[in-house]
């Protein structure tokens, strides 16, 4: 079972705008606070008609939207937190999300966020890079292997040989 990391970013100028980010094995998943405040939280940098956290609910089909760690970039400068990510669908890159919360109320803790969602992102990017390199080569040595066994049997197994 993996272990969760939970923190609730609050706007300290104006309470109401919250966002609660959940850290999970190799997803972060994002809960706005009242739909009120989605639109004031979330600005897209792709199309106009496409709202980044509303296209990525839509699509995944849930109302908190789950991004993998390995698409996203945090960071907090001076007293706001700004995270930009891709939101994945059928394992494919192509809602972008910024999502920026001034005015945090308890900056310690936001540091500490960026520097565990930066922990498990270095760890998922391993991870990755293991299975992608490890895959494929595993298909074509096990490929090869098999042709190998099955070449030196036929050549075993031919009458004067």
């Amino acid at each position: 079972m993996s272990k969760t990391y939970t923190y609730t970013a609050r706007n300290s100028t104006d309470p109401a705008q919250i966002v609660t980010f959940t850290l999970h094995s190799r997803h972060l998943a994002i809960e706005p606070g009242p739909l009120s405040q989605v639109e004031s939280l979330q600005h897209s940098t792709s199309a106009p008609a496409t709202h980044g956290l509303e296209a990525l609910t839509a699509l995944q089909g849930s109302k908190t939207p789950v991004i993998h760690l390995i698409d996203i970039a945090a960071h907090v400068d001076r007293d706001s937190l700004r995270l930009m990510a891709w939101g994945r669908t059928n394992d494919r890159r192509w809602v972008p999300i910024t999502l920026m919360l001034e005015h945090v109320d308890n900056l310690p803790a936001a540091r500490a966020f960026v520097k565990e969602l930066n922990r498990r992102k270095l760890s998922a990017l391993r991870r990755e890079r293991i299975r992608g390199w490890f895959s494929p080569r595993i298909y074509w040595f096990a490929g090869g292997l098999v042709a190998a066994v099955f070449a030196a049997l036929t050549l075993r197994s031919k009458p004067g040989a």
